[in-house]
C-alpha cells in the first residue's frame, strides 16, 4: 500500500479523497489529496509526483489542491487548513513559492504558512538526508521536500505557527522506518 494517510485520536467529522492531475508512468502512481475533518479542524495530506523532470506537473498539483481547500474547508473551522505531505520539490520551487504566497501560478495566488519557513529550527530543516540509508541508497541530495503548511491565521491567533522541527530523524531500533524523516509543527488555537 503507497499513498498519503491521515491518522487521528478522535473520531473523523469528515473524510474524502480527491485526484490530483497525474501523468501516470510505469514508475509513478496516482495522485491524491486525503481530506479529514477532525474536531472541526480541516486536514489535508498528499505526495506529490517524484520525478525530477516533473516540476510543471507538480505545478498544476499544487493549483488543485488550492482549488480543493478552498472548496471543501470549513469557513467556521477553529483553525484554518493545515496541509502535509511529501511534496517532493525544494523550497525555492515554483510549486513551493506558490503555496507560501511568494509566487502565482496562472494568475492564482494563495497564501499558507510553511512552518518550517516561519518556526522552523536551527539548520535547513532536510527531511530527506543521506545520513538515513534508505535515502542515501537513492544518490540524491540532502534536501527539504516535506512539509507542514497553515492556511492564515485566524483571530486571536488561531494558526500561528509557533514551532516546528523534524522528527523521526533517528533510526532507535537501527532501523530507519522510511526513507523520510517526519515535520512536528504546532499550531496555536488562539485566545
Amino acid at each position: 500500500m503507497f499513498g498519503p494517510a491521515i491518522l487521528a485520536r478522535s473520531a473523523l467529522d469528515f473524510e474524502a479523497s480527491y485526484p490530483l492531475p497525474n501523468e501516470p508512468g510505469p514508475t509513478d502512481i496516482v495522485r491524491m489529496l486525503v481530506h479529514a475533518r477532525i474536531g472541526g479542524v480541516d486536514v489535508f495530506n498528499t505526495h506529490l509526483t517524484w520525478l525530477y523532470e516533473s516540476g510543471a506537473l507538480r505545478e498544476n498539483q499544487v493549483a488543485r489542491i488550492d482549488e480543493l481547500i478552498t472548496e471543501h474547508a470549513s469557513p467556521t473551522s477553529p483553525l484554518p487548513p493545515i496541509l502535509a505531505g511529501d511534496f517532493n520539490a525544494d523550497p525555492d520551487s515554483t510549486e513551493i513559492r506558490f503555496l507560501s504566497g511568494l509566487a502565482s501560478l496562472g494568475g492564482r495566488s494563495t497564501y499558507f504558512q510553511d512552518a518550517w519557513r516561519v518556526a522552523g529550527g536551527r539548520g535547513p530543516g532536510y527531511t530527506w538526508d543521506n545520513h538515513n540509508p534508505f535515502a542515501a541508497a537513492e544518490f540524491e541530495p540532502d534536501r527539504r521536500i516535506d512539509y507542514v503548511f497553515v492556511g492564515w491565521r485566524k483571530a486571536g491567533g488561531a494558526g500561528r505557527v509557533e514551532s516546528c522541527r523534524v522528527v523521526c530523524d533517528r533510526a532507535l531500533t537501527g532501523t530507519y522506518p522510511t526513507d523520510h524523516f517526519g515535520v512536528l509543527a504546532e499550531v496555536s488555537t488562539g485566545d
